[in-house]
């Protein structure tokens, strides 16, 4: 297996380190802060000029997750597993990374690497080190001017804000009982951004007198300057740094302010489909157990404020029908597609748009049929009306085809849905039951959808 460091430096006077493993076939060195030059680190500028806008002010312990999470993302994101790994897949990573306190970040190694390898599928070294003595704080100072007028109401949650149609639910339902929440997005391009903005402008047009703010974080993996093999698009530790945004957030608010990530139980629990979506292969991003751990991580650093996920046990089609305000969640113009900057599929050229074929899609599209609504949200075919015939030897119909054999598995084995779902991860014994009853549910809705598709 191939080993890849990677080196993160805080600091304009950080000279980093040179690891002294010979057998290291890539060292990556990158800059993190507001000094950091575009292109050859991640600048966070942007970040913290939010932060002060809006007088939050982290802990260095909370800025020094965002920064382990910013060296996640990035060693996810430039290092291709088809060309570091031995079986496309796998990768093993050294990360050596910067903190204020690395005592206390080194007690949680052992649990780092446990939630990143179950994230990502990867094995992970993380080593922690001091910051050069004149590395200034990461966290905004605490003098604001007028420019800078902060929360007319303090919020009472922190939500994270994607621009699909779970968040959005979680973001109506937190209004709805009179809840405030501060919405924290993080972008990287273009894909997700334009449905972020016009899911927030929603809201505020149909909460008028509500305080809502939205704190949109654009945090980026260097470019690929270095003149090694491939980019990766996996982005199966992207997960790791929303929390972090999410977390730091509800740090600086205060102990009692919860994290809320909204997420559909089925998506949340992610069965593999197939025999060849084991483990990692499928996402994890949201899984109860990785929630559990990183509210451990999160406690064993400090920082009391709870990650929830209220929506663990309803399915896609039920928290749209279950919603305050479920006609404007079918509106609002939301994006649940897993490739919305792809021409995947498509037959209409390029654009932000739902392929209509991928998981996601599905799942989205079962969920409208279940609450019976329309889907506002842009769409470029996919799967339409009884009748519709997708060719199997056809990236259109793997999905599809992955999901027929999922139900056809669970009416030839009742006890197959149970097995299924202790595969994806570790949960409580007392959960289970209402696991597999909720899955059962969100696979009655799928089956009501491509019961009409033929398949060739």
């Amino acid at each position: 297996m191939c080993k890849v460091a990677v080196v993160f430096k805080v600091g304009p006077s950080d000279p980093g380190l040179t690891p002294t493993d010979a057998s290291f076939e890539r060292v990556d060195s990158y800059e993190f802060g507001t000094h950091a030059l575009t292109g050859s680190g991640i600048n966070i500028e942007a970040l913290t000029d939010q932060l002060r806008s809006l007088h939050l002010q982290p802990s260095e312990d909370a800025m020094d997750l965002l920064v382990l999470a910013a060296a996640v993302f990035t060693a996810d994101t430039t290092v291709s597993r088809f060309h570091y790994s031995q079986d496309s897949w796998t990768r093993e990573f050294y990360l050596y990374v910067p903190v204020e306190q690395p005592a206390r970040w080194q007690s949680q190694q052992v649990l780092i690497q446990q939630i990143l390898q179950f994230l990502t599928g990867d094995f992970w070294t993380i080593t922690f080190r001091t910051r050069v003595a004149d590395a200034p704080p990461l966290a905004p100072g605490t003098t604001y001017t007028k420019r800078h007028p902060g929360f007319a109401t303090l919020p009472t949650d922190v939500c994270l804000f994607s621009g699909g149609l779970d968040s959005f639910i979680g973001a109506v339902d937190l209004l709805s009982a009179g809840r405030v929440p501060l919405l924290v997005g993080h972008y990287k391009a273009s894909d997700v951004s334009p449905f972020q903005a016009s899911s927030f402008d929603q809201l505020q047009q149909h909460y008028p007198t509500a305080p809502i703010k939205r704190l949109k974080a654009y945090i980026r993996a260097p470019k690929n300057t270095l003149g090694v093999r491939g980019k990766e698009k996996t982005e199966r530790g992207r997960s790791f740094l929303f929390f972090a945004l999410g977390a730091l957030c509800a740090q600086a608010l205060g102990p009692t302010v919860p994290l809320i990530v909204p997420e559909n139980g089925l998506i949340s629990l992610n069965l593999p489909l197939t025999l060849s979506r084991q483990g990692a292969y499928s996402t994890r991003t949201t899984h109860p157990w990785y929630i559990q751990r990183m509210n451990d991580l999160l406690h064993g650093l400090g920082i009391p404020n709870l990650i929830e996920n209220p929506y663990q046990f309803q399915t896609k089609g039920e928290m749209l029908a279950g919603c305050a305000n479920s006609t404007l969640a079918a509106q609002a113009g939301t994006m649940s597609c897993s490739h919305p900057a792809t021409r995947r599929f498509s037959t209409t050229g390029y654009g932000n748009r739902h392929c209509g074929y991928c998981v996601p899609c599905i799942i989205r599209a079962a969920a409208f049929g279940r609450a019976g609504l329309p889907d506002a949200s842009p769409d470029r075919g996919g799967i339409t009306g009884p009748g519709k015939r997708l060719d199997v030897k056809k990236a259109e119909g793997s999905d599809v085809l992955a999901f027929k054999f999922m139900l056809e598995m669970r009416r030839r084995r009742p006890t197959y849905v149970t097995a299924a779902i202790r595969l994806t991860g570790p949960l409580p014994d007392q959960d289970v039951p209402a696991y597999i009853a909720m899955y059962n549910r969100g696979l009655d809705e799928v089956d009501a959808f491509v019961r009409q598709v033929t398949l060739t």
